[in-house]
């Protein structure tokens, strides 16, 4: 139990920490993918619901789909 509540704790903290970074522009959006251990469109999700205005638009977003 003790196991799950740091790992989860952690995983946490590394979101924020991200978030934190994408917010004041020293990362960007993959980099801050790779601190949070998430998928770049994870952390897609997590700026938007987290309010950070990264300047990516969803049409943005559509093209980079289409591309993979």
């Amino acid at each position: 139990m003790l196991r799950r509540l740091i790992r989860e704790g952690l995983a946490q903290w590394r979101k924020e920490r991200a978030l934190e970074a994408l917010e004041a522009h020293s990362v960007t959006l993959r980099k801050a993918a790779e601190i949070a251990d998430v998928s770049y469109v994870e952390m897609l999700t997590l700026a938007a619901e987290a309010g950070v205005d990264i300047g990516y638009t969803t049409d943005d977003l559509e093209r980079d789909l289409e591309r993979i």
